[in-house]
């Protein structure tokens, strides 16, 4: 859930802009980085279009199985 406010505030992105533009509520985002609630897969692919980021970032804990592989 950190990863989704990281990723959100990284790309420079508010709350309300990721809001409106992922067509959800404020208070929906807001779960979703606090970890009250998950958001869909959907979401998390627009999310990622969004923030500019792979759903990796979002899926696998670090290091991801993809980390693994380039060492």
């Amino acid at each position: 859930s950190y990863r989704f406010k990281d990723a959100r505030v990284q790309s420079g992105i508010s709350q309300k802009d990721a809001a409106e533009q992922l067509q959800v509520s404020a208070a929906t985002v807001n779960n979703w980085e606090s970890g009250r609630r998950l958001p869909t897969i959907d979401a998390l692919e627009k999310m990622a279009d969004l923030y500019g980021v792979s759903t990796d970032l979002f899926l696998y804990t670090s290091p991801s199985p993809r980390d693994a592989h380039e060492s």
